[in-house]
């Protein structure tokens, strides 16, 4: 009997170690044919694909015919395909900056293979060449374009290439990702770096690591050895990343690990710094040629200069040169980066440039108005929050303009030109950006300034006779809901608007439709007409009439079970709807809903419904407010409890009999 029991546990220990197979020992072109067999991922089974392996192996090189510095990196990617839906994940795309001398990466070492189970045999299907293309996306960015072959529901595919990069194009490492849309079994970056290069190193994310360890390397620089450090890090069985609505952006929650070059020392050289501290970054941005040096830059300014310095309010002056520089100078959001890589004199005669470019252009002509204006870096919604505890130029991407007038400190992006000084657009709203000032660097909010806020009017009567509802509809539109409604509505000509209007709640018949306000950005938008639609139940001797003929929340946006990132509104929230609807004559009101105030915690929200009946007129009006704009997971089930009471309401009906 000990001998069966003990045999039972033999079995039970190899059949745990058949299927947790040991990834980090992954080769290339060796297949476990139990993950050919493998029909669903055990700890997902919904997953339309898995990441069985993703390793890179990262390492400095010297190049002594090209007397130049290179880090290598050779990456191997082995990814399992469940469904059809995955498929796509056998399109890859390899970034890489294709230049001139010592400004190109290389993609070297392509090799793939796609493995398939037929007729219980494997069967390889190799990359060819003519499944490899290239393509240019700006100026000097390609993508490396590769389709691996005969990938279908149950295939393996298996990626690997070498990365060769001067330190001329890129003096860092990229930032690996553990973690994509789609669960990994095993993700390891492997790199060894000199000593004589200052790394930070930050790691991003809330799952442990596997193995997270260094030791000491030795590493050839100009034909002699140094000494270096291998770092290791690597993370085991991770979920996928999960999109939910109300977030950042994606690199804002994933684990990864992300390098900045903080400074070296080359053997016999002195010491450099670049973004030890803030301080350090503050002085590297003014002092380079593709920033502080744009920031002397004049030209081609004179003209509009004289004609705004004739205007005596400091405000108007502002909103002159706002103006000018935004609706002259189109936005070109092709390439995003702080720096400048041309005279600002060539922005203003092509009226087009980055957003760098516009704003240091903004932060100039204020200068030459006399004005205390300058430059804010930050980093955009989609491009992640920035780490504080941590200066790293790397994590911004855009720039602002900043202006003090009368003590106030006022934030523009001049790409934007249905904005104003005060009103950054959506993408800046993303913690905290960084002024860039001698001897006064610091962080500066990037709270809204405005709510997101429309206002509903109706006034209505209902025609029993017919069963018809008519009246007058308006909606209101200012802070941020009037930006993008500004942006929507000038995107297209006045006759396809208008079209479009009238698509807009396809039930109703409009007429006389009536556009206000269009293009200051500096007022509200109005948008009026008249309208009727049928309504059968009119006619009938008990009538149910909801009092939210629009505006009307119907559809939870939180109704997920559980939440596992925090909500983030972007702005402050803010939506009222009032009507006055005049009964038809002959009905008398049986059932009214009921007044009712509904509150978020702390004062994060508040929902306030109100209700009365005066000379037969229903007075109907209703306001949701949203004060916070960043709730935690551990909050989320207040937001869903909340929205649930608001739908509640919004369906409940009046109660209408006909008189006998």
């Amino acid at each position: 009997m000990k001998k069966i029991i003990c045999l039972i546990i033999i079995c039970i220990v190899f059949a745990g170690n058949y299927f947790a197979q040991d990834r980090s020992h992954t080769k290339y072109g060796v297949v476990d044919r139990r993950d050919l067999e493998m029909k669903y991922y055990e700890k997902d089974s919904s997953a339309e694909a898995v990441v069985l392996y993703d390793y890179a192996d990262e390492y400095f090189v010297w190049n002594k015919f090209e007397n130049a510095y290179y880090f290598n990196a050779t990456h191997h990617l082995r990814i399992k395909i469940f469904k059809k839906s995955g498929l796509d994940h056998a399109n890859r795309t390899i970034n890489y900056v294709n230049g001139n001398f010592l400004t190109s990466e290389q993609i070297t070492n392509i090799k793939g293979c796609t493995y398939n189970l037929v007729d219980g045999k494997t069967v390889t299907a190799k990359l060819e060449k003519e499944s490899i293309f290239d393509e240019q996306i700006y100026e000097n960015d390609y993508q490396k374009k590769i389709k691996m072959p005969d990938v279908k529901e149950g295939s393996i595919f298996e990626l690997e290439y070498t990365r060769e990069t001067p330190f001329t194009v890129r003096n860092k490492p990229y930032t690996w990702a553990f973690q994509s849309d789609i669960p990994s079994e095993w993700s390891e970056i492997n790199l060894t770096i000199p000593d004589f290069l200052h790394y930070k190193i930050i790691m991003g994310g809330s799952f442990p690591l596997a193995i997270n360890k260094k030791e000491g390397a030795t590493i050839n620089y100009n034909n002699k050895y140094t000494a270096g450090t291998k770092y290791i890090f690597a993370a085991k069985d991770l979920p996928a990343f999960h999109n939910e609505s109300f977030i950042t952006t994606k690199s804002d929650y994933i684990s990864k690990v992300v390098f900045e070059l903080s400074g070296y020392q080359f053997p016999g050289e002195m010491s450099k710094n670049f973004t030890e501290s803030w301080a350090d970054m503050n002085n590297t941005l003014l002092m380079s040629v593709k920033f502080g040096e744009r920031l002397k830059e004049s030209a081609g300014l004179k003209d509009i200069v004289k004609s705004i310095e004739a205007i005596t309010d400091s405000m108007e002056k502002i909103n002159a040169a706002f103006k000018y520089v935004s609706t002259t100078i189109k936005y070109d959001n092709s390439s995003h980066n702080v720096y400048v890589f041309q005279d600002l004199k060539k922005t203003i005669e092509n009226k087009k440039g980055t957003a760098a470019e516009i704003n240091l252009i903004m932060v100039n002509l204020l200068r030459q108005l006399g004005f205390d204006a300058n430059p804010v870096i930050l980093s955009t919604r989609n491009n992640g929050k920035i780490k504080e505890d941590f200066p790293m130029l790397s994590d911004f991407n855009y720039v602002i303009a900043e202006v003090k007038i009368g003590g106030k400190e006022i934030l523009m992006d001049a790409t934007e030109p249905y904005s104003y000084p005060g009103l950054l657009p959506e993408r800046c709203l993303n913690g905290n950006g960084r002024l860039i000032k001698k001897n006064d660097t610091r962080f500066v909010s990037l709270a809204p300034a405005e709510k997101f806020s429309k206002f509903e009017y109706i006034t209505a009567e209902v025609d029993a006779e017919v069963g018809e509802i008519k009246g007058m509809y308006s909606i209101t539109s200012s802070g941020y809901r009037a930006l993008e409604k500004r942006i929507y509505f000038n995107s297209m000509a006045e006759k396809i608007l208008r079209e479009k209007l009238n698509e807009d709640r396809p039930d109703w018949h409009k007429d006389s439709i009536k556009i206000e306000e269009k293009i200051n950005p500096q007022v509200p938008l109005k948008v009026s007409y008249g309208f009727s639609f049928d309504n059968n139940n009119l006619t009938k001797s008990i009538v149910y009439l909801n009092p939210m003929i629009t505006g009307k929340i119907t559809d939870n946006p939180f109704k997920a079970p559980e939440r596992i990132y925090p909500v983030d509104f972007t702005y402050p929230l803010e939506e009222i709807f009032m009507a006055s609807i005049k009964l038809p004559a002959g009905y008398t009101v049986d059932e009214l809903p009921k007044s009712e105030m509904i509150t978020l915690p702390d004062g994060a929200g508040r929902f306030m419904y109100t209700m009365d009946v005066t000379d037969n007129t229903v007075r109907v009006s209703s306001k949701l407010s949203i004060y916070k704009t960043n709730f935690t997971p551990a909050e989320y089930h207040y937001l869903t409890e909340f929205y649930n009471k608001i739908i509640q309401k919004h369906s409940e009906v009046i109660v209408l009999k006909k008189n006998k």
